[in-house]
Parts: C-alpha cells; sequence; structure tokens
C-alpha cells in the first residue's frame, strides 16, 4: 500500500512540474510577449532608400526625437524601415490650377522594428500633396515618432 501511495505521489508531482514547464515555454515566446517601448536615447539605424534615409535622418534631428541615428546596423537596437511612392506633378495642371494644385504626391510607410525581437514597435503612414512634399513627410513621421517616445502612445 505504502509503494503505491509513493508511486501515485510522484506521478502528482511528475505531471505537475510538467505543467509547469510547457507554461513557462509558451510565455517565453516573442508571440505573447509585451511589444518592446522605445525609450529616449535608443539607438536606430535608417535602412537606405533612395536618399530619403539621409531627409528622414535631418527630420528627426529638427524634430528633437530622443533618439540616437547609428550608421551601422549592428550597433542599433531598433531599425527603420520605409516605403517612399513619389508621383510627378503635371506642368499643364500647375498652369491651369497652380502650383499647389499640380497632382504631385509622396506617400510613405515607416516601421520602426526591434532588432531583438523582431516585434514592430511602431507604424506610420502619410500621404503628403505638393511637390516639396519629402521633407513635410519626413517631419511628420519624426513628430509621431517623438510623441510615441514620449508617451508610449500612437502608431501602429
Amino acid at each position: 500500500m505504502k509503494k503505491i501511495l509513493f508511486v501515485l505521489a510522484l506521478l502528482t508531482l511528475a505531471v505537475t512540474a510538467q505543467a509547469q514547464d510547457k507554461a513557462k515555454s509558451s510565455s517565453d515566446t516573442p508571440a505573447n510577449s509585451t511589444p518592446t517601448r522605445m525609450m529616449p536615447g535608443a539607438k536606430i539605424y535608417i535602412v537606405p532608400n533612395e536618399g530619403f534615409e539621409n531627409s528622414l535622418s535631418a527630420a528627426i534631428s529638427k524634430k528633437k526625437v530622443p533618439v540616437l541615428v547609428v550608421e551601422k546596423e549592428s550597433l542599433a537596437q531598433f531599425k527603420v524601415e520605409s516605403t517612399v511612392d513619389f508621383k510627378k506633378g503635371s506642368t499643364a495642371r500647375a498652369i491651369f490650377l497652380g502650383p499647389a494644385q499640380d497632382g504631385a504626391a509622396t506617400t510613405a510607410s515607416l516601421r520602426v522594428i526591434d532588432q531583438a525581437t523582431g516585434i514592430i514597435v511602431f507604424a506610420y503612414n502619410v500621404h503628403k500633396y505638393g511637390a516639396a512634399n519629402t521633407q513635410s513627410t519626413t517631419e511628420a513621421f519624426a513628430k509621431h515618432l517623438k510623441d510615441f517616445i514620449e508617451t508610449g502612445k500612437g502608431g501602429q
């Protein structure tokens, strides 16, 4: 009888330990973890995209976003990826409707990715009209990124 009770106690402990291990391993997966919050002073790398990265870097500096832009991806905690579509304006439209209505536009989608986890912590899409809109586009992203870092809200 004592042997049976001993075996049952061992089985109970084994089942409990196995359940705890399973619960712990499922909570350690990136899918269940909370996205990383960007803190002031974070190092970011801007992935090159036909010169757009230069405008973006300037806008981050101008808007005083509290991050450090680094040249090497290996030094960064976060990377910024962008997709940009430039639409040229029409000379005829500019003549008849005015330069502001020439049909030129820029659409940009940007995302900030945590290098360690691969989690997208911030994403932003912007559409600006007019010929001189690259600066406006990058400054809009920088403004919203700054708000996200300072408040933890916004993006995505």
